[in-house]
């Protein structure tokens, strides 16, 4: 009999009120129970567990360096693969990735750090990937923390003393003249922040385009190597701008009297007693001359013609120069920047190599062509002969002596930084312009870190301005 047929016989029952009867049921119940399954089913066979699966971490997304300005954020991110799904933990080293410690709640792809200080430059990051299969390290990557500018000069590209001792600043970046009193006080000249052009005008109504290259003259005028608008310029101590030679958007290589003239990219200026002008004309690869009357003329190399042979006039070629200074003898000094040399120009127009060796790039000390440099950019020099060389891409500051030795008097070659300090403890980042003040200090316009410099004559180095 079965389970229905047992549930049919014994249903008369199911009314039964008695106490006997509901034990029965009870039993009947449980006897029904077990009628769950037919004896003639199949057997039932319980489901195989899935059967786990693990992959190690596999980085996939490396973190990448990042710079940043003090004080904002840097944000690193890194990926990973694997299964199960790994977690992440984010370290950090403060010794090149010597000793890493945990950073504490960073356990996401991505870590931001907290606003950045100075004494964060330098610090790197990694990602640790970790699942049940095994661990994962991701390359480290290093955070570069400059420091603001504070003083409005973005792109500081050449500077110059007058008789007062003022500084006069021009920044590329800024489209504008600064000046700087003796007790620090800075104020602009000539020009509006961030707004090129190439009008002429009075203080914030004229324009320039990237000015470089500066000078002044004992009267207190300032001459500017408007470079982007291929002219030179002139500022009146009442802060009237007008145009002395070259005209605005028309580059070229004529001589010729104000306006006739042509320049291409005037980069460096030198004023001599008789106030006469002299021009690096950098993509002209040539040196100008203008007289007070706005007479343009060509001293030395010939227009459009590369190279870095030494000799009279245009016989003579240069590469991109782009520094020019005179000395109280009046010979002139050339950093001939793509040439890697510093070149001088006698007052009989012969053209000498002072240190380096054409297309020789390198730091070497050393004497005459022995010596090396790595596009240099600036250029004094002082009453006794030495020559200064704000060394661009070597991020020192160099020095000359009368018989051709050069010597590097702060900064280390090849290690960009911004640290005042003493000799080759101090650091620079790609110095541009260089000069004298009448107490023999030699000032540095230094491009990279947005800041003008102070080297003493014992290689002591300290921040002017900011």
């Amino acid at each position: 009999m079965n389970c229905i047929e047992v549930s049919r016989h014994l249903s008369p029952i199911f009314s039964a009120r008695t106490v006997i009867h509901r034990l029965v049921l009870a039993g009947i119940a449980l006897a029904l129970a077990a009628c769950g399954s037919h004896s003639d089913d199949p057997p039932q066979t319980a489901a195989a567990a899935p059967v786990a699966v693990t992959v190690g971490p596999a980085v996939g997304t490396q973190p990448a360096n990042q710079t940043v300005t003090a004080p904002t954020t840097a944000t690193f991110q890194a990926t990973s693969t694997g299964t199960p799904a790994p977690t992440v933990q984010w370290q950090m080293s403060m010794d090149a990735g010597v000793n890493w410690s945990d950073i504490g709640g960073a356990t996401t792809a991505s870590y931001t750090t907290p606003a950045t200080v100075l004494a964060d430059d330098g610090k790197r990051f990694r990602a640790v990937f970790s699942n049940g299969a095994g661990t994962a390290t991701s390359n480290s990557a290093r955070l570069t923390v400059t420091a603001p500018s504070t003083s409005g000069f973005p792109g500081p590209s050449s500077i110059v003393f007058d008789a007062v001792g003022n500084a006069y600043v021009s920044d590329g970046r800024n489209h504008t003249v600064s000046m700087i009193t003796p007790t620090g006080a800075v104020s602009t000249l000539a020009g509006l922040t961030d707004t090129s052009g190439s009008a002429d005008g009075i203080g914030s109504a004229a324009r320039f385009l990237g000015p470089d290259g500066v000078a002044v003259d004992p009267a207190g005028n300032v001459y500017v190597a408007d470079s982007g608008n291929d002219t030179i310029r002139k500022i009146t101590p009442a802060g009237v701008v007008s145009t002395l030679a070259g005209m605005a958007g028309s580059p070229g290589s004529a001589d010729g009297s104000g306006s006739a003239a042509r320049f291409d990219r005037p980069r460096a200026l030198a004023l001599d007693t008789s106030g006469n002008l002299y021009v690096a004309d950098s993509d002209n690869h040539t040196i100008r001359k203008i007289t007070p009357a706005g007479v343009v003329s060509t001293l030395a190399g010939l227009a459009k013609s590369m190279g870095n042979v030494d000799g009279a006039g245009n016989v003579a070629r240069f590469n991109s120069p782009q520094g020019i200074a005179l000395d109280a003898a009046g010979n002139l000094y050339i950093a001939n920047t793509n040439g890697s040399t510093v070149r001088m120009i006698s007052p009989a127009g012969t053209v000498t190599t002072l240190a380096g060796l054409a297309e020789n790039v390198g730091s070497a000390d050393g004497t005459g062509s022995a010596a090396r440099f790595d596009r240099p950019r600036g250029i004094a020099a002082d009453a006794a002969g030495n020559v200064f060389i704000a060394d661009l891409a070597g991020h020192t500051v160099r020095r000359i002596t009368p018989a051709g030795v050069a010597t590097t008097l702060a900064g280390l070659a090849g290690a960009p930084g911004f640290v005042d300090a003493a000799g080759s403890a101090a650091r620079f980042r790609n110095p541009l312009g260089a000069s004298l003040d009448a107490a023999g200090n030699l000032y540095v316009a230094d491009y990279g870190n947005e800041a003008i410099r102070k080297v003493t004559s014992a290689g002591a180095v300290t921040t002017f301005a900011r």
